[in-house]
């Protein structure tokens, strides 16, 4: 059965996620298996965005809820097209409250471990891999090329921009901002609600809260 999904975020990011629904529609064709997922709209919490359209799919400049796109009361799955954190958090709390389901998207070139265990509301992008005893929360983003090593732990609402590496029996507590080709070396704990600037290089433990970068990473900001 296909899946009507809702894009909430109208940015960039949401071009980006239609393409990876477009990509496990195809596979599932080659396979002569129909589609996976259907994108019944897009949601955004700015009025300015009313009427228009990405990729050809509308955009409302509200955050609808999960029975205005039900036609035969049929579930409706809702994914977060924005990258950030703290975010991410506050939208999908809101679809939850609208009656939406969260679901996971997976893009077909992403290597995920069938002794990984992952909940639900993740998104994997192209090219990352999640290796053996890896457990990933609720409403994570791993986005493009990002490796996360045996046994490590990432906490719901977390976000992993493009390029991250993170090392074996690492844990990253909710809601972390990792930036860009940042590095978590195996063991370290960062702690909830913490930012890692892109590039750096995290060699041992960091509190809740804070803002690190450089290399090694040190913090800037609590």
């Amino acid at each position: 059965m296909v899946k009507k999904v809702v894009l909430f975020g109208a940015g960039d990011f949401a071009r980006e996620l239609i393409w990876v629904i477009e990509e496990v529609n195809a596979r599932t064709a080659v396979n002569k298996s129909g589609p996976v997922f259907e994108v019944a709209g897009i949601v955004d919490e700015d009025l300015a965005k009313e009427g228009s359209s990405i990729m050809g799919f509308p955009v409302y400049g509200s955050l609808k809820p999960a029975a205005f796109w039900e036609t035969k009361g049929e579930k409706i799955y809702a994914s977060c097209a924005v990258g950030r954190a703290v975010s991410r958090k506050k939208l999908m709390a809101k679809a939850k409250d609208l009656g939406y389901n969260y679901l996971n998207l997976i893009h077909p070139e992403a290597v995920i471990s069938d002794h990984a265990e992952l909940k639900s509301g993740i998104i994997v992008m192209p090219g990352s891999i999640i290796t053996v005893g890896v457990k990933i929360g609720e409403q994570v983003l791993i986005n493009k090329l990002c490796s996360v090593g045996h046994d490590s732990v990432i906490g719901k609402d977390c976000t992993l921009a493009p390029g991250v590496i993170v090392g074996g029996h690492a844990v990253i507590e909710e809601g972390c901002d990792i930036g860009m080709n940042a590095s978590i070396l195996p063991s370290v704990r960062i702690k909830r609600n913490s930012t890692i600037g892109a590039g750096a290089v995290v060699i041992k433990d960091l509190p809740a809260d804070c803002t690190a970068v450089g290399v090694p990473a040190k913090i800037i900001s609590r």
